[in-house]
């Protein structure tokens, strides 16, 4: 007797086909279902201007050593074009005269350690002393000072240098303008401080700080948040003092700094901002104290001084910065 197991009625065949049929529609549903989310989505991006792309790991690598090369390229550009200007040349003339005193300026030239020209000062008829009390390079100030009593009909040649490491500091590899302020006294004690602006013959760079920050303007002083830097031992945070004072110099010293929102007692800043100066100073905060700078918050205390006089305090508004 033969046993048919494969046998199939009518009824199998029309489940077989039902099923088949329905899970055609299912899948026709969901392919519908999903180019309409990711159709939906596009829109949706689209309309609100979102944009993504997949990178891959070294796509992404290859865009970041475009991004630093263009960077590189801009600055190298920028030091293209401040080198492009040439070395600044004052002519030799003479500053004061007609006076119980000369002054002559003369003799102006690079040097190896930076730029150095000679100041002459002559008495009449009357003994004097000379200070150079001050040496402003396009406004800023520099560290050059100078002092020498003279008996009457004495002369004198000084030369003087402008230190090429205060340049770098300041970014100034070309400059247009010299302002030096002298105060000659004499055998009475008589005297005042006068400016004397020496212009040089070629064309300088604007020397100018960009991207300063107001924080405060008091006693004639601008005072503004500058740049942060660091590097392995120390960060800096630099602040620009712009004194357009006649006669009142700043004395700087700072009234509260918080780092990372913590006090920190700031006792190294004692900095003086000559009148018709700017300058820009530095708080050095220690990585072995704050391994990293996040934030901070300062204000400073300015004593005018006028004549050697202390006559007034200002205190500044406070500035806070997250980094």
């Amino acid at each position: 007797m033969r046993n048919n197991y494969n046998y199939q009625g009518p009824d199998d065949n029309i489940v077989r086909m039902e099923k088949k049929s329905s899970n055609k529609v299912g899948i026709i549903i969901i392919v519908i279902l999903v180019l309409a989310l990711v159709g939906g989505s596009a829109f949706y991006f689209y309309k609100n201007g979102i944009s993504f792309e997949l990178k891959l790991p070294w796509q992404t690598e290859k865009r970041a050593s475009k991004d630093d090369s263009s960077k590189k390229e801009k600055e190298d550009e920028e030091e293209k074009n401040k080198n492009e200007y040439a070395p600044p040349s004052f002519v030799d003339q003479d500053l004061a005269s007609g006076y119980g005193y000369n002054i002559n300026f003369s003799n102006f030239q690079k040097s190896n350690l930076g730029y150095d020209m000679d100041i002459t000062f002559e008495t009449k008829n009357n003994s004097y002393t000379i200070y150079l009390e001050k040496v402003l390079v396009d406004g800023y100030d520099t560290s050059v000072t100078f002092s020498k009593s003279l008996n009457p009909y004495e002369s004198i040649t000084q030369t003087l240098r402008i230190n090429q490491t205060e340049l770098d500091a300041l970014d100034i590899v070309s400059f247009s303008r010299l302002e030096l302020y002298i105060k000659c006294v004499d055998s009475t004690g008589k005297g005042k401080v006068e400016r004397y602006e020496v212009n040089s013959q070629n064309i300088a760079p604007d020397n100018s700080r960009k991207g300063l920050i107001r924080i405060d303007q008091k006693n004639q002083t601008n005072v503004n948040y500058y740049k942060v830097q660091e590097d392995k031992d120390n960060t800096y945070i630099y602040f620009d003092f712009q004194n357009y004072g006649a006669i009142r110099t700043q004395i700087l010293s700072v009234k509260k700094l918080l780092i990372n929102g913590k006090i920190y007692d700031y006792k190294d800043l004692n900095e003086e901002v000559y009148h018709g100066a700017e300058k820009i100073i530095s708080l050095t905060i220690p990585k072995s104290e704050f391994k990293k700078v996040e934030s901070f918050t300062v204000s400073f205390t300015m004593i005018n001084e006028e004549e050697g006089k202390k006559t007034a305090a200002y205190i500044t508004n406070e500035y806070s910065k997250t980094i």
